[in-house]
């Protein structure tokens, strides 16, 4: 979809993925979908809105979770989270582009995700690389590596699938690819909530390359 209705889909669908994927109980392997919702947007504006709208998803919590630093200022946490939701979204629509070439379209997300995960990282929650954590823990550099080229390559094929592909065919392989994450997701890393003073948030320490031990990332 073009236009107005494109906008209006991507911002359900980032929506949906950033629920789906982070919180209580939830399956972050799914943000690895991320870059494939980018790229096989129509627009820019559209690709915009899915990122932001992810983010949101994400942020669901900390509506009040921010307020409470803030007198319980509902205003102040929901004005914070839109902020977070804008710089997402710009951040990662730059990796969206017109281009029919796939050097180009990996290329391209290849900077959004160096950008979301270097200088512009305090403002772009749920980045994929987390997701490839989950996925193969302890993985290290090498896990860093997979990321960057899983998010490239989505980038590349995931909008010529869909001109190939009738909608139907799209929509169903989509569907099966979300809840194929989903249980692979649930099998190989069972998520378990740890003490909170907040619902939905956690803290965690994170640290590049291989971890020392399996406690080294537990406050």
């Amino acid at each position: 979809m073009k236009g107005a209705p494109g906008v209006v889909l991507g911002l359900g669908l980032g929506y949906l993925i950033g629920v789906a994927a982070w919180g209580p109980g939830r399956v972050p392997v799914l943000a690895i979908l991320l870059p494939a919702g980018i790229a096989v947007c129509r627009s820019r504006a559209a690709a915009l809105a899915f990122a932001a709208a992810y983010a949101g998803g994400l942020l669901r919590f900390a509506v009040s979770f921010i307020g409470s630093w803030f007198n319980d200022s509902v205003l102040v946490g929901a004005a914070a989270v839109a902020a977070y939701m804008l710089m997402s979204g710009a951040v990662w629509c730059a990796g969206w582009t017109r281009s029919q070439r796939k050097a180009v379209r990996a290329g391209r997300m290849s900077l959004a995700w160096l950008l979301a995960l270097g200088p512009a990282a305090v403002a772009v929650p749920g980045h994929p690389l987390a997701a490839v954590g989950f996925l193969l823990p302890g993985a290290g550099w090498l896990g860093v590596a997979a990321s960057l080229v899983v998010a490239a390559g989505l980038a590349a094929w995931t909008p010529e699938l869909r001109a190939r592909l009738s909608r139907p065919a799209t929509l169903t392989i989509a569907f099966a690819s979300c809840v194929g994450l989903a249980v692979v997701g649930r099998m190989l890393v069972p998520y378990s909530a740890g003490a909170s003073t907040q619902q939905g948030i956690h803290a965690v320490t994170t640290s590049w390359g291989r971890l020392a031990s399996a406690d080294q990332g537990i406050d």
